[in-house]
């Protein structure tokens, strides 16, 4: 497994843990990320750090 593999499957576990405790990051946890949507937390959270990797890590 190459390093960049090895960087992504821990970048998808912290993003993991962090979707699970989501309510400790927002402003209103009563309130966002509460119903489904086009971007539920997880996908939110992986989106732009995974894209970044994966475009600059040639």
């Amino acid at each position: 497994m190459t390093k960049k593999h090895q960087v992504l499957r821990q970048l998808d576990s912290v993003t993991d843990m962090a979707a699970e405790c989501i309510n400790y990051f927002v402003y209103h946890p009563s309130k966002d990320f509460t119903r489904k949507r086009k971007l539920d937390a997880k996908t939110f959270i992986k989106t732009t750090p995974r894209k970044l990797l994966e475009q600059g890590a040639g």
